[in-house]
């Protein structure tokens, strides 16, 4: 169970944000996230890592701090679109 959840929320979101990180900086010719913002993403999915190797017993912590990261990534990259208000649709 650990290791088919790590597969998909450890390994998979983190190559997906690490592309969208990349991404919408280029596709919007705004500077990457970094400082704060970024540490914050990365403590999320950290904090989500680190809470299913505790305890997977408490799924429903798992599963709140595993949202926290995808819910701060998608608001990272919707405020970061928005700002650049140079993409068309």
């Amino acid at each position: 169970m650990w290791h088919a959840h790590e597969m998909l929320f450890g390994f998979i979101g983190s190559a997906i944000g690490g592309f969208l990180l990349k991404a919408v900086a280029n596709w919007t010719g705004r500077p990457p996230i970094q400082g704060v913002q970024l540490f914050t993403l990365v403590v999320c999915w950290l904090a989500a890592r680190g809470v299913m190797a505790y305890d997977p017993g408490i799924p429903i912590l798992v599963m709140v701090i595993d949202a926290s990261y995808w819910f701060l990534l998608t608001g990272l990259m919707g405020r970061e679109i928005l700002l650049a208000k140079t993409i068309e649709i």
